[in-house]
């Protein structure tokens, strides 16, 4: 199965929803233009990417837009952590690109737990090289950190596929005041009014939820039936021994193999796993190692 990272779309379930006469987009993976919120006051709850994407577009239309903060956001401007953390792709300086095979090995075959050191190194490098934008978020009322353990955006991307934004504009849009900021959660709804955590009445006409993905389980389940479901292992995150659960190795289903994550990751991986899988066609694979 290659059916991506993600599960199904999650939704928190809030009391009083039913009877607000507001609008609701349940996910934000429903959404493809911010042009039907024209004049409207519109809530997105949520500050990963798909958050930060929808206020942003929403704000370079001139509509009122607040982003709702739930829990801190792990955020780094392009301009300095693209040569970082895609420091192996990058052209040299004739513009020559690296052999791709190479540039994979060197990315994805360093071990996750000493790549956690690498993580929280560049963390405290980005951190001081986007000083002032962030800064200015802070300023702003939103928050920030430096992720999981310190460690940036990689272990983030490891265990929670999200909690993270590569500045792309909504940052400053954010600093000059073009999107508004609200911490908390949605407490309840009434017929006319968006009650916010602490009991704080707020006016909305529109509510865009950006609150991520389920596991891929749920992929799992949709497709192949919950029977098989069930006898999966836990997918996704780390193990004790450092390594992706159950993507590309053996899933506690005989015959179902799982291909998950970004695209250097699958291209470097799909190669070992094409390798197992040609080994116990041949009978000569060996068991899997487990602690």
């Amino acid at each position: 199965m290659a059916t991506s990272l993600c599960g199904v779309p999650t939704t928190p379930v809030i009391p009083g929803m039913a009877e607000w006469q507001g609008g609701v987009y349940r996910h934000s993976s429903a959404h493809d233009s911010s042009k039907a919120f024209l004049g409207k006051k519109v809530c997105v709850v949520g500050t990963s990417s798909s958050g930060f994407d929808t206020a942003f577009e929403a704000a370079r239309l001139g509509i009122d837009v607040t982003l709702l903060q739930r829990s801190p956001t792990y955020v780094m401007s392009l301009e300095h952590s693209m040569p970082r953390i895609l420091a192996n792709y990058w052209p040299d300086k004739n513009g020559v690109r690296p052999d791709l095979d190479i540039a994979d090995r060197l990315s994805m075959s360093m071990p996750n737990g000493p790549a956690e050191e690498f993580g929280r190194r560049q963390a405290v490098t980005l951190e001081a090289l986007d000083k002032d934008m962030l800064d200015g978020l802070h300023a702003k009322g939103f928050k920030t950190w430096r992720g999981q353990r310190g460690t940036g955006n990689s272990t983030l991307g490891q265990t929670r596929n999200g909690g993270f934004y590569f500045e792309a504009g909504a940052c400053q849009a954010i600093i000059d005041g073009k999107i508004n900021v609200e911490q908390g959660f949605i407490e309840r709804f009434t017929k006319d009014k968006v009650i916010l955590s602490g009991g704080r009445e707020t006016h909305f006409d529109l509510i865009v939820f950006a609150t991520g993905f389920s596991n891929t389980i749920d992929s799992v389940r949709a497709t192949l039936g919950e029977d098989i479901a069930s006898r999966c292992g836990p997918i996704w995150g780390v193990d004790g021994e450092g390594e992706i659960k159950t993507a590309y190795k053996e899933t506690g289903v005989d015959g179902l193999w799982l291909m998950l994550g970004y695209l250097p990751m699958t291209r470097y991986h799909s190669k070992r796993l094409a390798l197992r899988l040609e080994a116990l066609l041949e009978g000569i694979a060996p068991a899997p190692y487990k602690a």
